[in-house]
Formats: C-alpha cells, structure tokens, sequence
C-alpha cells in the first residue's frame, strides 16, 4: 500500500509502508538532494580541470613535489627513524634526554651517508621528469658522438637535433626552422607541435639562419634558468651544425658543377679533337706525300717535303692518342656497363680472383657521374688484385632511388680498421665526394673487405 502525506502546498513525499527504510525517502526533497550534492560536484569539477585541463600547473606542481618533496620526505624520514632507532637501542627509552645528541649525530651520519644515493636518486627522477638539463656537457657530447661521422644526411642531422633537445629538456614538441630565401621552413619536428612554444634564434657569424621552437612541457609552464642555459647551448651548437652542412652543400654542388663541366670539356674536345683537327693533320700529311712523288728523288726539295708528310703523319697520330686520353673512350663508346663488362672480362686468368659482375642501369647517367664509377671501379679492382690474396670478388652497379650505387666485396685479407688512405683510396673518395655522394670502406661481415659508394645521378 502506498500512503501520500501533505506536509505544504509545494512538497509531498511518498512513503512505502513495505520498504525496509520507510523514512529513506522523506530526505529525498529537491533542496536536501542540491545540498548533498553541491560539494562532490565541485570536487570531480576541480578534478576534470586539474586532470584534463591542467588548471594551475598541476603537472609542474606533481613534478616538483615528487622530485625534490619525495626526497625531502625520505631523509626526513630516515633522519627520524634512525634517531629513535638509536635511543632505543641506547637507553630502552626513547624519551631519554642524555642520549639524544647521539642519536642526533648519528641520524646526521646517516642522512650524510645517504647523500649519493640521494643525488643519484634525484638525478634519476629530474631526467624522468624535467629532461637532462643537470648534465649539460653529457647532452653536448652524446650529441657530437651521434654526428661524429660525417657521412650523416640533412635530414638525419636534423632529426637528431630535435631529438636531442626534447629529451634533454623534457620537451613534448621540438621543432627546427630553416630560412630558404624569403621564407621559413620547418625541416624537422619532434612530437606534436603546440601553442606558444618557446623560441629560439639560430645565429651565426651574426647571420640568422633559421629558429628552434621548443614546447613547453605543460601548458602554461616557463622553462627556468637552468633550463634556458642549456636550450641556448643547443641553439648555439645546432647554428654550427648547420651553417657548416649549408657549406658542405655548396661546396658540393660547385665542385659537381666543376667536375661535370670539366667532364663535358673533355668529351668535347676529345671530339673536337678525333674528328676534326686529326682528319685535317692526316689530309695535309697527305697533301705533303703526294707533293713529295712529284718531285725529282733524291734532291732536297724531295727530302723536305718527306720529312713534313712524315711530320704531319705522326701529329695526327699523337692528336688521337690526345682525344682518347680526354676521357675514358670505353665509356664514351660503349656505356658504364659494357665497359666494366670488357674490363672484367680482360682479368679472366688463372692468378686471378674470379670476378662476378652484376649491372642494374635502366637510364643513361650525366657524363662526370659515368666517368667517375668507371674509375672508381677500377681502383678497387685493382686493389683486390694487387693486395687482397682474394679468390672471389663481387662487383655491382645499380641505379637506387635517384643514385649509382657502387659494391665492391671480396673474401681476401681484408682491411685494417682503422685503415689508413693512400693514393688509391683518395682517389676514389674524392672522385665520389666530389659528385656529392658517399664513399665507405670496411671489413666485410665475414672476411675481406667491402666498397660502397653511391652517387647522386642528379644533383
């Protein structure tokens, strides 16, 4: 049965004469629920805004309290406990008044003894939560002993940067921009980059090159002097770093440009040369021998005009040795691949390492970059043959992703490490470097030694 009770014009409750709590629900009126309500409202709100909106820095004040208030609890702790500890075991009491500068002394001890394992405590949680930034000289040479190198790319140079920085500072988001021309471009970026990140100016040799954008790592949150000494470190580093691969990049496409005008000279010369100045040297020789039969034997007009027939002969002779010399003439006549097929082909003997030959070259190659892989080729070759004592050697030539890629592998006695360059392994570094491309030399995996170089077919 259900009984309806009047108690004013605007509430009425209901009240079941079989419920357990027949009184449960006369508390259940509109303004009693409002007010049961109102303070746990208010806590999950504060909640969602601390935890979902960050009010008040509460990841900066989480950090800071586990950082550095965690450690001040556990010393205190440890100075507390070890100062009972030794009353107690003193005197039985632990309210003993003559005993306690000597448990004072020794919970001073104590909390002195714990100080490494503090510091390496703290330490462990600052790069935990606020990055490396209490060893900025380990930050300054991990990040050199990462480039240390040389033969890293704009793109990995530039992605370590950001890298590195997000990690020493505890940055959610770093990016690198770089001007090109008139404007800014953002080359490489660590995390999702958000609002208001701190800036800083790549400068150097008082030109500005570009800017570092370093989030912050809450909303809201300042990095501190600390922080900011070493963020400008790492500014100042990357503005090297990138001034010198700006350089590099420059001087690389000038000396490409120099080899393949160089290259082009010479091919043009060389035909220059074969076709036109030979052919008028040997006609004239001709001239000079037809000129010579006519005349009377024996006399010394006869005598003079054998001598320049003979004279032109051999300028003619000499002016086609020159053409050829101007550059490779396999390659001119017959391609990079054919032309490294007749060479290997010319060391088919029994002293000699049985050479297997691979060619992937689905395009023609710019002169200067033909030229410079037949000569690079045929260094090594000559290496294996000369030094290696190898009984097998590979050798392959493909075209990967816009570059000639050069392998030379043989199973001899390989190379030492590090190896020292002669003539030979300049020749060919330089003569790869200079086209803007990579050039490795090592021990093979197993035994001998391994040539890699691979050439930009385009600059």
């Amino acid at each position: 049965m259900i009984a309806v009770t009047y108690l004013a014009p605007e509430y009425a409750f209901y009240s079941y004469d079989f419920a357990p709590f027949p009184y449960l629900l006369r508390y259940l009126q509109p303004s009693v629920v409002l007010f049961a309500l109102w303070p746990a409202a208010v806590v999950i709100a504060i909640a969602i805004a601390v935890l979902q909106y960050h009010l008040y820095d509460i990841r900066l004040v989480i950090r800071r309290v586990v950082v550095y208030g965690g450690l001040t609890v556990a010393l205190t702790a440890l100075f507390v406990g070890v100062y009972f500890a030794v009353l107690a075991a003193l005197s039985g009491q632990v309210v003993a008044v003559r005993y306690r500068w000597v448990a004072v002394v020794v919970a001073v001890g104590a909390v002195l003894a714990a100080e490494p394992v503090r510091r390496r405590l703290q330490t462990r949680l600052e790069r935990r939560f606020l990055g490396e930034r209490g060893d900025p000289l380990g930050v300054l040479a991990r990040l050199h002993a990462t480039l240390s190198n040389g033969d890293e790319d704009e793109n990995t140079v530039y992605t370590t940067i950001t890298r590195t920085v997000a990690r020493a500072v505890h940055s959610p988001a770093v990016a690198l921009a770089l001007h090109r021309g008139p404007h800014i471009e953002t080359v490489s970026i660590t995390g999702a980059e958000q609002d208001t990140p701190l800036m800083l100016p790549l400068i150097y040799r008082g030109e500005r090159l570009g800017e570092m954008r370093v989030s912050p790592r809450t909303p809201g949150e300042h990095y501190g002097r600390v922080d900011r000494a070493l963020l400008e470190q790492l500014a100042n580093e990357t503005s090297a770093l990138v001034y010198v691969l700006r350089r590099d990049n420059e001087l690389q496409s000038t000396r490409r440009q120099a080899m393949e005008t160089v290259a082009e000279e010479r091919a043009r010369l060389g035909r220059d040369l074969h076709d036109g100045i030979a052919p008028l040297l040997a006609g004239a020789g001709l001239t000079a021998e037809a000129l010579r039969k006519s005349m009377t034997p024996g006399t010394a007009d006869e005598q003079d005009a054998e001598l320049l027939a003979s004279r032109l002969r051999n300028a003619a002779t000499e002016i086609r040795r020159l053409a050829h010399d101007l550059q490779p003439a396999p390659v001119e006549d017959r391609g990079l691949e054919a032309a490294l097929a007749d060479y290997i082909a010319t060391l088919d003997a029994p002293e000699m390492p049985r050479i297997q030959f691979h060619a992937d070259i689905a395009e023609s190659l710019p002169t200067a970059v033909e030229q410079a892989a037949y000569l690079v080729v045929l260094e090594a070759l000559n290496n294996v043959t000369r030094h290696a004592h190898a009984s097998q050697c590979e050798v392959a030539v493909t075209l990967e992703s816009g570059e000639l890629v050069l392998r030379v592998a043989d199973n001899g006695v390989g190379v030492s490490q590090p190896y020292v360059s002669g003539i030979g392994i300049t020749s060919m570094r330089s003569r790869v470097q200079a086209l803007g491309g990579v050039f490795d030399l090592a021990a093979a995996p197993n035994s001998g030694t391994l040539l890699q170089a691979r050439i930009p077919v385009e600059p």
